[in-house]
């Protein structure tokens, strides 16, 4: 694995002269190597590294084809070493995922990328298999799935199909999913058993994307509050870090929105801020959308 190397630089300068300036670092670059051990063939076909410094991220893919059985022979040993010939120097944040969900996810933290290159040993953690389906109860096909699990350390399997079968390290683990035809789901938990495979069919009810709205109350200030949403007891909207986070808009006129796909059910709403905490509570039923948002009427709690 080699090539090019990318250097993030800034443009500075007016519109029709602009300047270019390249980082300090320019041209240095080392080696880094990953000495692989008790992957099997198909996992280190699978290997697929990302090297993440500030906001730039190095993507490296396997040389290997996906699929080794479409090489006549496959050198175990020589693919057990993997180089990364041309990654400039300086601390990178290294992740390993699966290009297919073989791989077992890794974070191998922080590393210290010199000129004279770095070695580091990458031992294969105990791990076992998760089956899964997301569905609709009603039948409706999944779009725009994003989903994924994490564990408490940090660390994230993506699930990039509404089905399929991936490879996780063994332990305590929660998934969150969300479409644009089922509400969110935040942090089910799941645990994987080295060796076995688990199997986890996620049925949910039908949503529809709706727009939810509430004002805020005089002298809140957007940046500075939390905003939960529960459905029938369980989360769809998780406590983010200012309005913005939880993905919602807001006006001047203290109007907040955000769009996401709501089910029939009783829900409420709470909002912590600095000026005291308030709650909503609702109810939709007849699974449609008439077009208008739904108000969240806001009290003290």
């Amino acid at each position: 694995a080699g090539g090019a190397v990318w250097h993030q630089c800034e443009v500075r300068g007016e519109l029709l002269a602009p300047r270019v300036e390249v980082p300090a670092d320019i041209g240095r670059a080392g080696r880094l190597v990953l000495v692989r051990r008790g992957f099997d063939a198909d996992e280190l076909a699978d290997f697929e590294v990302f090297a993440q410094r500030g906001a730039e991220v190095y993507r490296i893919e396997p040389d290997a084809p996906a699929d080794v059985g479409e090489l006549e022979e496959f050198d175990e040993r020589a693919a057990a070493r993997l180089e990364i010939t041309a990654l400039p120097v300086g601390s990178w944040h290294v992740y390993v995922f699966g290009r297919r969900g073989v791989c077992p996810a890794l974070d191998l933290g922080e590393l210290e990328l010199t000129a004279a290159g770095c070695e580091v040993e990458v031992e294969a953690p105990p791990r076992g298999h998760l089956r899964y389906r997301c569905r609709c109860a009603d039948g409706s096909a999944v779009e725009q799935l994003r989903a994924f699990l994490a564990d408490d350390s940090g660390r994230q399997v993506p699930l990039r199909e509404p089905s399929g079968r991936v490879t996780v390290p063994a332990g305590r683990w929660r998934l969150f999913a969300s479409s644009t035809v089922f509400p969110a789901v935040l942090g089910r938990e799941i645990a994987v058993v080295a060796g076995c495979e688990t199997e986890l069919d996620l049925c949910l009810p039908r949503g529809h994307m709706r727009h939810l709205a509430f004002y805020l109350p005089a002298g809140v200030a957007p940046s500075r509050c939390a905003v939960h949403l529960a459905r029938d007891g369980a989360p769809v909207l998780g406590r983010g870090t200012g309005l913005t986070d939880s993905g919602f808009d807001h006006g001047s006129d203290g109007y907040c929105s955000v769009a996401m796909a709501l089910a029939d059910g009783s829900y409420r709403l709470e909002l912590e801020t600095e000026l005291g905490d308030w709650f909503a509570e609702f109810e939709l039923r007849g699974g449609c959308d008439d077009g208008e948002p739904v108000l969240a009427a806001l009290r003290p709690r």
